[in-house]
């Protein structure tokens, strides 16, 4: 019996999220040691990594036969909004550079993003109580970005994925791993560069 692709590419993509989470920021925001800079810092960070793969994901035409809007599950304009609550309002225009070819590497690149909002309902919390009762409590729009709905969106995002999957040939699948691990491997870069 084949197993589901969503295992295959989560299980492909495994030591490349375990990567991510080793990074300083991250494990700051989880043990509840990071400070207001570092965190301004980490939301900046991720502000330039989503305007580029963000700017990449939309240019493709096919999301409207994919089976899904994949404007609702970008979250740049969270960021920026995190970062006005936590007083920074000029965000620096620099970005690195990021081509995606085709429309395969875009899902793995979106698999990525639609992942970390589980990830971030945890981080969500973990902003809260780092944050309570200062007026920088609320800057979690980004972690919390589909709030109730999140697990529900994620689930959605992969339905659809799973069903798309089943009708591609063996290298289209492995463009959407492959553009997982690069996005996996682009945001370590962020993280460590920025």
């Amino acid at each position: 019996m084949n197993k589901q692709f969503h295992t295959k590419l989560k299980e492909d993509t495994k030591p490349f999220h375990d990567l991510l989470e080793s990074q300083t920021l991250p494990k700051k925001l989880y043990t509840l040691s990071i400070t207001k800079e570092e965190y301004i810092k980490y939301l900046e960070i991720f502000l330039m990594i989503h305007i580029c793969i963000e700017d990449e994901i939309v240019k493709f035409p096919q999301w409207e036969s994919f089976g899904i809007d994949a404007r609702r599950y970008l979250r740049k304009e969270l960021l920026k909004q995190d970062l006005s609550l936590l007083g920074v309002n000029d965000v620096s225009s620099h970005t690195q550079q990021l081509k995606i070819d085709d429309f395969e590497t875009a899902l793995g690149y979106l698999y990525v993003l639609t992942g970390s909002t589980m990830g971030g309902m945890v981080l969500s919390k973990k902003v809260s109580e780092v944050f309570a009762n200062t007026p920088y409590e609320n800057a979690n729009l980004y972690f919390n970005a589909f709030g109730v709905d999140t697990q529900k969106m994620f689930m959605e995002f992969m339905r659809t994925l799973e069903m798309y999957a089943s009708s591609l040939s063996e290298d289209k699948k492995n463009n959407i791993i492959k553009g997982a691990k690069e996005c996996y491997i682009f945001v370590k870069e962020g993280l460590e560069n920025g």
